[in-house]
């Protein structure tokens, strides 16, 4: 008979084990402690042993106890002790039990304890990942078609949506999914309520939304589940436990850094682009609400560049000057500015390094004219002696056999009608053109910097496309000083003299300060120009020949654009830059589009190569490895909200259909997407879909991927 505890042989009829003290149970144990496994393996099994009560205390033979081990793992994932010294002893049954020589009782509890360590750390790391493998700790939400926001804990058909809300409108998660905020409108007043509820405790008993503010104007969800809004005039802030008011009188508020910016506009007029020309006010103040609001410029009309910006920059109108332009100012926040410029007219590329602003900017000249300083008037002698025929000088006597009669040359008399009318015609063009005032307007572009201006370029007189903060700048240059562009006997009417005028134009370029001709074709006109990756320029034009829109490259150099050729002379739509990582830029648009406007190859363009990422698209979401796109195609004839697609997958070229009849689409993974198609809530694993909720009209996810949504 073997020791239980030690697996030490025992003495027949003892008690106790002279090897470990253990008492010895009046059963021997069967249950070997290592079971050898079909592949040669070994396989540990752990038995607690339960000591009967002990009659009287054996004295225990000495022994030394050895450091506790770290337990292992073997290949097959079982848990087992490191190896000791075993002996191997044949049981009747020819079972096998594995023993050692020396084994003390406190080395079976350390092996138990770090046995039981074990075992709690499986059951947490199962729990933690049953989450990931039932579909991570998303959270989903949907409107239902009679205006119910129901909330759901996964996308399955299984477990029902539970109902937060019969009257939400926008809805959005929390960063981290904690919470679901939404807000009503009311259909009477507009008047709008916010709520939100934590996802933790929907469906549970005396779960209710959370009412954090009513009469809610725009409200901004910031990180922590914190919220900045307005309410009528008020900006006020919730810190997830209350509100408070930062403000009143606020036109406009951007958050940034811990602090609220906003504007008040004293009274103005509303011009026809529904803007006011009152003067701003900029203040900010802290969202904690513990410090007084501060003002950081007062009575201003316009701000360049960030509101952030120290100093900031900012512009008065001169009410003095002819045209539109402003006195330009900087100045700390909260202190006084000073005037740094006089009547500018525009500013581009805002930067401030080491407290000193530096901007491009133009200022605007002009000189005044008639249109008639720029024609020839070959005909004016003659012109003013023309008299207007009469009939009666056109009246000839005809003598006939029975008597002679008066009688009009008509043919005569037309003849000299129509030359009058030609004199009638310059007349009235040489009056119009006379009494036309024509204003020459050019401009100055300029370079501010280091408290100094310098001149780039003049004599502009249409600042066509810039690219300011690459320094390159695209205008057009024409002769306006008064010269002759048409004789007044050429014109049809006076109104053509503008065209002709306007037809001298050249396109310059202006690259890193320096001025020449832009090669480009006489017949392209309404310029766009967008730098790429620092190399290359891409410039948007209209053939007018053709009819067409175009995109022409251009190698950008250290002093001019070089011309490179047609990015594309296809019919494109939708031009767009996009940051695909790495710090670099992608072009991307849609070319050879169909004659309903329906459907377009999907490009990208990067390094002078041009890649058809999706073909007969409408819309594409592009996904952020620039290598994923989902598609929706061949849209109904009903458009905007009614419109239904084909939704695709699209990876590496190849295309592979998700559903028709797609109405909206949430993009939750590179192969996880919910739509909406005919009504119904569907979810996509990358293989089959499932129809997780009917009768639904909008979807929201705590985890939707970031797409880049471009529409034709």
């Amino acid at each position: 008979m073997f020791c239980q505890n030690c697996g030490e042989k025992l003495v027949e009829g003892a008690k106790f084990c002279n090897a470990c003290g253990s008492a010895v149970s009046s059963e021997e144990s069967e249950t070997p402690l290592v079971q050898p496994t079909e592949n040669g393996g070994e396989t540990v099994i752990f038995q607690l042993v339960q000591e009967e009560p002990v009659q009287e205390t054996p004295t225990k033979p000495a022994f030394t106890e050895q450091p506790a081990a770290e337990l292992i793992s073997t290949k097959s994932g079982a848990v087992m002790a490191p190896e000791i010294p075993l002996q191997s002893v044949i049981q009747e049954d020819n079972s096998l039990i594995l023993t050692g020589k020396k084994k003390s009782r406190g080395k079976s509890l350390v092996l138990l304890a770090a046995i039981v360590v074990v075992l709690v750390a499986l059951v947490i790391g199962v729990v933690k990942l049953l989450p990931s493998l039932m579909g991570g700790s998303s959270k989903y939400a949907y409107l239902s078609d009679d205006g119910e926001l129901m909330y759901m804990k996964k996308l399955s058909s299984k477990i029902d949506a539970v109902e937060i809300n019969d009257d939400a409108d926008d809805v959005c998660f929390s960063s981290d999914g904690k919470y679901l905020y939404f807000d009503t409108c009311d259909s009477e007043t507009y008047h709008r309520t916010l709520y939100r509820i934590e996802t933790a405790k929907v469906g549970k008993k005396n779960a209710e939304p959370e009412k954090i503010s009513s009469g809610v104007g725009p409200w901004e969800l910031l990180d922590g589940g914190k919220i900045a809004y307005m309410r009528d005039d008020q900006l006020r802030f919730f810190d997830g436990k209350e509100s408070t008011k930062l403000a009143n009188d606020v036109d406009d508020f951007s958050i940034h850094e811990g602090y609220a910016y906003y504007t008040e506009i004293d009274d103005g007029d509303y011009n026809g682009d529904g803007y006011c020309d009152g003067l701003q006010t900029l203040y900010r103040v802290k969202l904690d609400a513990k410090g007084e609001k501060e003002k950081l410029l007062s009575n201003v009309d316009c701000i360049y560049g960030s509101i952030y910006n120290d100093p900031l920059v900012y512009g008065k109108q001169n009410e003095n000057a002819e045209n539109d332009s402003y006195d330009v100012y900087a100045a700390k926040p909260g202190e006084k500015g000073e005037k740094i410029l006089s009547d500018v007219e525009d500013i581009y590329d805002v930067k401030v390094n080491g407290g000193k602003p530096s901007f491009y900017f133009t200022t605007q000249q002009s000189e005044h004219y008639n249109l008639y300083d720029f024609v020839s008037d070959s005909m004016a002698s003659s012109d003013m002696t023309a008299e207007e025929p009469s009939t009666s000088d056109y009246e000839v006597y005809d003598a006939g056999y029975f008597g002679g009669w008066w009688q009009t040359d008509w043919d005569a008399y037309y003849a000299a009608e129509d030359k009058w009318n030609e004199v009638d015609n310059r007349n009235d063009i040489r009056n119009y053109l006379k009494n036309q005032e024509y204003d020459v307007v050019t401009y100055t572009l300029k370079r501010y910097e280091g408290g100094k201006e310098t001149e780039i370029a003049s004599g502009a007189d249409s600042m066509t496309a810039q690219s300011a903060a690459d320094g390159v700048f695209l205008y057009t240059k024409t002769d306006m000083t008064p010269h002759v562009v048409a004789d007044v006997a050429d014109l049809s009417y006076g109104e053509d003299l503008y065209d002709l005028i306007s037809q001298e134009a050249v396109m310059y370029q202006n690259v890193g300060g320096k001025e020449s001709k832009l090669q480009v074709d006489e017949d392209y006109s309404n310029y766009d120009l967008n730098i790429l990756n620092g190399t290359e320029a891409i410039i948007g034009a209209y053939d007018a020949n053709s009819g067409e829109n175009m995109l022409l490259d251009y190698t950008v150099g250290n002093s001019e654009l070089t011309y490179n050729g047609t990015v594309t002379d296809e019919s494109i739509s939708s031009v767009t830059f996009e940051d695909i990582g790495d710090g670099k830029e992608a072009l991307y648009y849609f070319e050879d589009v169909d004659d309903n406007g329906e459907g377009g190859s999907f490009i990208r363009y990067l390094s002078g190569k041009k890649t058809t990422e999706v073909k007969d698209a409408y819309v594409v979401y592009a996904l952020q490895d620039g290598k994923t796109f989902y598609s929706m195609s061949d849209p109904s004839s009903a458009r905007g909200n009614g419109a239904e697609y084909t939704l695709s997958l699209v990876k590496d070229g190849k295309s592979e259909k998700v559903s028709d009849d797609v109405s909206s689409v949430t993009i939750l993974g590179e192969k996880q997407v919910a739509y909406i198609n005919d009504g119904d809530l569907y979810y996509w694993n990358g293989s089959k879909s499932e129809r997780v909720a009917t009768d639904v009209e909008c979807f929201w996810s705590s985890d939707e991927v970031n797409t880049t949504a471009f529409w034709l």
